[in-house]
């Protein structure tokens, strides 16, 4: 995964989507209404109690809304914990709809 904070969906689908850790931090109503497939849901209020069971060497993309804050603070957790391969899904689960709309 290149070095950035955000990584398309069409370099992720490209590059092979099952080399990621889909982790959608949206709530469970939301993930429940619509995810990617093969995501695991983990809220963001419970993104800390889970850091310990991820490898640090885990390549990972975190799934939230759109130019969500949340997004932001799970990515800096992640970087924090030294899980540093680790990039926000570029404009969140609205960009997979949209795509998967249109294709």
């Amino acid at each position: 995964m290149h070095n950035k904070c955000c990584i398309k969906l069409s370099e992720a689908l490209n590059t092979g989507l099952r080399q990621f850790l889909l982790l959608d931090i949206r709530s469970y109503s939301k993930f429940s209404f619509r995810h990617l497939p093969g995501a695991i849901n983990i809220p963001f209020e419970w993104l800390k109690e889970i850091l310990s069971s991820i490898s640090a060497s885990s390549h990972i993309i975190l799934i939230g809304e759109n130019k969500s804050d949340k997004t932001e603070q799970a990515l800096e957790l992640l970087h924090k914990y030294g899980i540093t391969k680790a990039a926000t899904l570029c404009g969140g689960i609205k960009a997979w709809s949209t795509e998967i709309q249109f294709s």
